[in-house]
This record gives C-alpha cells, structure tokens and sequence, in this order.
C-alpha cells in the first residue's frame, strides 16, 4: 500500500501530476457550476488537457516506462524488448479509448467546439511538450513520434524548434475557435441572454 509521503512524492515531487489533477477537478467543477458557453468551452479545453496529460504521466511513464528505467533494463537484458513492445502497444491502444471517451465527455459537458479544441492541441504536439513540462525533463532536440502531426505527417523527425511553433499555431487556432471570434467564419448556435424582465 501506497503511503502518504510516496503518493505527495508520485503527485508533486517528482511529477506535477498532482497539478494536472487539481486544474482538472477545478475545471471539472466549472463545467457543473459555470452557464456561461464561453467560460463553459474554456473549462472543457482545460479539462481535456489536464486529463490526458495526467493519463500520459502515469500511462506512459510510470506503466511503461517503469518509472525511466525501461531502457536501462532492456540495455542489460535483451530480452525485456518483447515484453516493453507489448506493454507499449497496450498503452497506445488505452490512450486513443481514453482519448475517445474523453472527447465525449467534453462533447456532451462543454459542447463540440471544446472538444475539438482539446484534440486540435494535442494533435499540434501540445499534450507532448506537456508530458514533459509535467515530468520535469529536459525537452529533446529530435522528436521521432510526432508522425501524427500535421508537420511530422511530412517529416520521420522534427527538431525542437519546429515542434515549438507547430504546437503554438495549433494552439492559438485551438483558441480561436473556443473564442466568441470563431462565430464570424462558423455557423454558432449561442443561446441569446435573458434579460431580467423575461424579454430577449
């Protein structure tokens, strides 16, 4: 069993993913109190963020990686690979269920601008550079696993600073299209405001 010095440690000390949790829970609890469709849209985009990259910090590092120490022991014994490959596999088809019932969920709580949001940052290589900020490692100067990004659909690697401009186009266009702006060039369907004498 877990001990409460080991879980503060997992959550704040060597990862931030008690962080991600707390911003989750807060955006969780907006989504059930806020009526508002902009802050509601907001609240779903960071409940989508949060809550994947939380998934990716435990999923990836913690299960698959085995705390970083996967590709040490697969140095000294070969024949961890087999297993690594299968817990790997394992893991991405997790994550793209995750991500499926986590998109509906912002879907039905937030609405589909939201939750297209959400995939438009992590499709931009943003929910990445998240998983590193919340493991507190150094960024790396080739990125060989974007092949689902716009740019990495074009390229086997990516250097860093070409990740970095892909994930902040994606994500400015991601909050275009939450913003009030986005209804110039789609057709919104915003509820019009009541005003206190019941006329609109």
């Amino acid at each position: 069993m877990l001990g409460q010095e080991h879980i503060f440690s997992l959550l704040f000390d060597r990862t931030a993913a008690g962080v991600l949790a707390a911003t989750g829970l807060v955006a969780l609890l907006s989504l059930l109190l806020l009526r508002a469709p902009l802050h509601r849209r907001i609240a779903g985009l960071i409940l989508f963020l949060s809550a994947f990259s939380l998934y990716d910090v435990f999923g990836y590092d913690f299960v698959v990686m085995t705390d970083s120490t996967a590709s040490a022991s697969m140095a000294q014994q070969p024949d961890l690979r087999a297993a690594y490959t299968v817990s790997l596999n394992a893991y991405r088809i997790i994550q793209v269920s995750f991500q499926f019932i986590l998109s509906a969920a912002v879907l039905f709580a937030a609405d589909w601008r939201a939750m297209a949001a959400g995939n438009i940052v992590w499709w931009g290589g943003g929910c990445d550079l998240a998983y590193y900020a919340a493991t507190f490692r150094h960024l790396p100067s080739d990125w060989n696993w974007l092949w689902f990004t716009p740019l990495g659909a074009f390229s086997d690697s990516l250097s860093l600073p070409v990740v970095l401009l892909q994930a902040a186009f994606m994500s400015a266009a991601a909050l275009l299209l939450i913003s009030p702006l986005a209804c110039r060039i789609l057709p919104c369907r915003e509820k019009p405001a009541i005003s206190p004498s019941g006329m609109r």
